[in-house]
Order: C-alpha cells, then sequence, then structure tokens
C-alpha cells in the first residue's frame, strides 16, 4: 500500500460553504399626507404605524416610523420647522415603533434648546426651503464669496473648462431664479448659508449672475 505524505492543508477543515442572503423584499403600501405642505402621497411598509400629525411650539408636523422616526413639515416653504429643508430624521432611535407624542415631543423641545453651533436651533425654528432654492443659495453664496474674480475661480482646468464651468453656474443662477419667480419665492428671503463671508446683495428675477463677478 503506498504511502501518503499528509501536509499541514490535510489537517484542516473545508471551508464552510457561503451562505449568500436574499434580499429583503418589502411591500408597500400608497397613503396619501400633508407632507411638505402639499398631496403628497406616501409609501409606507405595510408593518409600519400609520404616520401621526403633532405639533410643537405651535408648529405642525408630520411624523413617520421606521428605524425610528422622521419629521415632515406640512406647512408651505418659507413656513418654520425645525430643518431649512422642510425634514429632520431621528433614524436609529430606539423606540419609535412604541413612542408616543409627549416622547417625540420632548427630542424635538432638546433640538430646540441645543446651540445653533451643535446643530441645534438656539431656541428658535427657521424657514424651510426646497432642494433647488438651497442649492441656488448655495452655489451663489459660493461665487459671491470666492468668484468675484472670474478670471481666476477655475482657472487652473484651462481656459475651455473654465468657460464652461462659468456657463453652467450661470444657466443654474437663472434656472433657479425662474423657479422661485413661479413659486412666488422672493430670493431674498433665503438667509446666506452657514458659513457665509462677506457683503450678499439684493436680487430680483432678472438678475444675471455676472452682475456679481467679473
Amino acid at each position: 500500500m503506498p504511502l501518503h505524505q499528509l501536509n499541514m492543508f490535510d489537517l484542516l477543515e473545508p471551508p464552510a460553504p457561503v451562505v449568500r442572503r436574499q434580499p429583503i423584499e418589502y411591500t408597500h403600501r400608497p397613503l396619501p399626507t400633508r407632507a411638505y405642505g402639499r398631496d403628497y402621497v406616501m409609501q409606507i411598509r405595510v408593518e409600519e404605524r400609520d404616520p401621526i400629525e403633532i405639533e410643537v411650539r405651535g408648529v405642525p408636523a408630520l411624523i413617520t416610523f421606521g428605524y425610528g422616526f422622521s419629521t415632515y413639515t406640512v406647512q408651505p416653504h418659507g413656513s418654520l420647522f425645525w430643518s431649512h429643508t422642510g425634514f429632520r430624521s431621528w433614524a436609529g432611535f430606539h423606540g419609535a415603533v412604541e413612542a408616543e407624542p409627549d416622547t417625540i415631543t420632548a427630542l424635538i423641545e432638546r433640538l430646540y434648546r441645543r446651540p445653533y453651533v451643535k446643530d441645534g436651533l438656539g431656541g428658535q425654528p427657521e424657514r424651510w426651503w426646497p432642494s433647488y432654492a438651497l442649492q441656488w443659495r448655495y452655489t451663489t453664496g459660493f461665487i459671491l464669496e470666492f468668484g468675484r474674480d472670474r478670471s481666476r475661480l477655475w482657472a487652473q482646468w484651462g481656459p475651455e473648462r473654465h468657460a464652461e464651468l462659468w456657463a453652467k453656474k450661470e444657466r443654474e443662477f437663472r434656472a433657479g431664479l425662474s423657479q422661485m419667480e413661479a413659486d412666488g419665492t422672493d430670493p431674498n428671503d433665503l438667509p446666506p448659508r452657514r458659513g457665509f463671508k462677506g457683503q450678499r446683495p439684493r436680487f430680483n428675477f432678472d438678475s444675471q449672475l455676472s452682475e456679481f463677478s467679473a
């Protein structure tokens, strides 16, 4: 009988087979709500609680549940809320499935008391705005702060790319103003973005970005 020389790998057990988990598929149900101050149909998982509405310091809100809870404004943009986006999540908050309005209210009150520099409200709510308006505010603030000298900003990419970037910013600036005009939003009502330094001019719906950078 021939001899077989073993090596150390023969003594090891074979690796366990790889078990691939199938993705979990959730079933959702449509539910009409007042989120963002309009008729807004949400897709709610069938096992989740129905959303509720509460009011904190005179500010009404819609509360949805799942992986914690989330809050949505139910008033039109420009109204007060505890987030400038009209939405704030408490994802990961344990016990949210059973949370009652008093518990949720207490957490929102804690946000009110937290200092502004620590991502709180410093005692005051803020007005909320649509995402396109917030993007317009950010881009415009960036140009006002760093792009006064148009020849220098993005010049490192070469003249062709430099021209493309400024043309893109011009289009975005005009598109944002056009959308605000259609929505009845005064661009001067949007506060400067956090950390903005410099003088903020007044805008009208005919403004051109070239007025503020040369």
